[in-house]
């Protein structure tokens, strides 16, 4: 069941923010011990990146072919209103049927329920440096209590640019006012693109059905 399911949620093309991946830690050799990890012969944390990887862009297709058609069919005030309503049922639906949790975080929510801890706001700004020292991140990969932990970039192009660019140029007053009515607490604006915006979680047992 989750192979095909799989199957069909990544024949989409994926038309929404994407990640471009992660670089692995450098700076403390002590973090990167507990950050990549091998796990016996069977699996090993390239099966585990896979994984992962393929649970977060399942979501991400799905996410991005509906607002992509959001866009075209009601412009970007109705992919607003799909977000602000849809967003986490879709990706809280998807997580049941992988077997897996998965969401976004970010140090710069629109959503509070998307906020990363104080370690994942570090992360990211190991990633940020990444990306501005010209490299191409890859996803990370660590082992928490026989769990495995998989965390991918989500880094802004210009359709994201829409709902998350600066007020009065990239979103419109119209948009920047429904934003505020929607998310009054809202801090995902002024991204540029190419920029890190957040990042992919995914937590799944170690050992797979």
């Amino acid at each position: 069941m989750k192979k095909q399911l799989l199957f069909w949620i990544l024949a989409f093309a994926l038309l929404a923010c994407k990640g471009e991946g992660a670089k692995k830690g450098q700076d403390n050799p002590e973090s990167e011990k507990k950050a990549e990890f091998q796990v016996g012969p069977d699996q090993t944390t390239e099966d585990y990146r896979e994984t992962g990887l393929q649970y977060a862009m399942a979501v991400q297709a799905t996410l991005g072919k509906t607002l992509q058609q959001k866009i075209k069919g009601e412009g970007t005030l109705g992919a607003i209103e799909f977000c602000n309503l849809n967003a986490l049922a879709i990706t809280d639906s998807l997580s049941r049927e992988l077997g897996a949790t998965i969401s976004r975080i970010t140090d710069r929510p629109r959503n509070p329920q998307n906020r990363a801890t104080d370690e994942e706001v570090k992360l990211m700004s190991r990633y940020r440096e990444d990306l501005a020292d010209g490299h191409t991140p890859e996803g990370l990969v660590a082992l928490r209590d026989s769990t495995i932990h998989f965390y991918y970039p989500i880094v802004t192009n210009s359709l994201c640019l829409q709902c998350h660019g600066t007020p009065q140029s990239e979103i419109t007053p119209e948009v920047y006012s429904e934003i505020q009515e929607r998310y009054p607490q809202d801090r995902a604006i002024a991204y540029s693109a190419g920029e890190l915006r957040g990042l992919w979680k995914v937590a799944f047992p170690k050992e797979q059905p």
